[in-house]
């Protein structure tokens, strides 16, 4: 039986993943580390349909994640780049949004990476 192995590394600029993987041969893909809350009229909006993004609602906000996710970033929109990041809703919203493309119902083992920021924090 074959096992699923995926990883996910939830990067400050980009957000990157293993897509598939089978013989040798590996898939990576990745999107931007964007994701712009949407309300109202903006989620049923049509180039919200026609883009490669998802709406993904996490602690009750619906935020638009996904390879297209900078078109509908607003020009007031602030990015967390501390420690913190790793236990933001954004960086929960990246997380869910790689395992939609991941696209796999079930997988054995994921690898995920934290920012290396965080390496300081831990004990040897």
């Amino acid at each position: 039986m074959q096992r699923i192995v995926r990883s996910i590394d939830v990067g400050y600029g980009q957000t990157k993943f293993i897509k598939s993987a089978s013989a040798g041969n590996i898939v990576c893909e990745l999107f931007p580390s964007v994701a712009p809350t949407l309300t109202g009229p903006l989620l049923q909006d049509t180039l919200l349909k026609n883009s490669d993004v998802i709406k993904v609602d996490v602690g009750g906000v619906t935020r638009v994640v996904g390879k297209d996710s900078l078109h509908f970033q607003g020009s007031l929109s602030t990015r967390i780049l501390d420690d913190s990041y790793s236990g933001s809703d954004t960086y929960m919203a990246l997380t869910r949004c790689a395992l939609f493309y991941i696209g796999k119902k079930y997988i054995d083992l994921l690898v995920v990476g934290l920012p290396v920021s965080l390496f300081k924090n831990v004990e040897i």
